[in-house]
């Protein structure tokens, strides 16, 4: 009798302490400063404001009882291990068909991306030397005589390609560089990033003019591995519902303040 009290507590304090335990999740987030969400270059996470997204899927880890385990990563190595999954979920991707093919993004019942759990919003725009008559009044180009210049694998790409645009699609992180030695004519990016490399680096700003109108405007989101959603959609969708709109939720407010 005494033996089978004790069997019966055992299993019941094993049990509980697996229902303490949290989920781990493998996020990736990528290795270029994406300032204020992620600050800082390489692999390296801050220890001290690391970025308001960050800190934000940090704050809500008690809440869901989960442990976030970060690392950063190029954003083609992000996009092949989440494919692959190799990690769990992914900060941030906009939308393109083609990567409902590497991961999960949130969507309605019928199947539609559901664009109000986005993670944020960012805007793509084009960079151009003051000595430049470049010019884009949201529908078309002028005076565009040379290329183009963004990120390999960015989804600004097509859309410059779809207006005709001579892109030149960048490896490394040398795009205002190569707007400097006159490469290019322009560089296509979000504002986010370089409006904050210009605030640092006044001496190149003074030689550099932010064209008013966006490229495009666009929601960003949270993908999830194929294979992490599949063993755990209804926590995935808890995540999405917290996270979502961290640009501009209230309930964040206090980690956008500290940046």
């Amino acid at each position: 009798m005494i033996k089978k009290i004790i069997l019966i507590i055992t299993i019941i304090i094993t049990s509980s302490a697996s229902q303490i335990e949290p989920t781990v999740i493998n996020i990736s987030f990528k290795n270029k400063d994406n300032y204020p969400y992620v600050i800082g270059e390489g692999k390296a996470i801050l220890s001290v404001n690391p970025g308001v997204a960050i800190d934000t899927i940090h704050s809500i880890e008690k809440k869901l009882n989960i442990k976030f385990i970060v690392s950063r990563d190029s954003w083609l190595r992000q996009k092949r291990k989440l494919q692959y999954n190799k990690i769990d979920m992914l900060f941030s991707a906009s939308y393109k068909k083609s990567r409902k093919n590497i991961g999960i993004y949130p969507t309605y019942e019928n199947g539609l991306l559901n664009d109000t759990k986005k993670i944020i919003s960012s805007s793509y725009v084009v960079y151009k030397l003051k000595e430049s008559k470049l010019d884009w009044d949201g529908k078309v180009f002028s005076n565009l005589t040379g290329k183009l210049i963004t990120q390999k694998g960015y989804s600004i790409v097509s859309f410059l390609k779809n207006k005709g645009v001579d892109v030149l699609e960048n490896r490394t992180d040398t795009d205002i560089e190569n707007l400097l030695a006159k490469r290019v004519e322009g560089v296509a990016r979000h504002s986010d990033t370089y409006d904050q490399y210009f605030k640092l680096n006044p001496k190149i700003a003074e030689k550099i003019v932010k064209l008013p109108i966006p490229l495009k405007s666009k929601g960003y989101y949270l993908l999830a591995s194929k294979e992490f959603y599949k063993n755990n959609p209804s926590l995935v969708n808890k995540i999405w519902d917290e996270l979502s709109n961290i640009d501009k939720s209230n309930k964040f407010k206090y980690i956008r303040d500290k940046y």
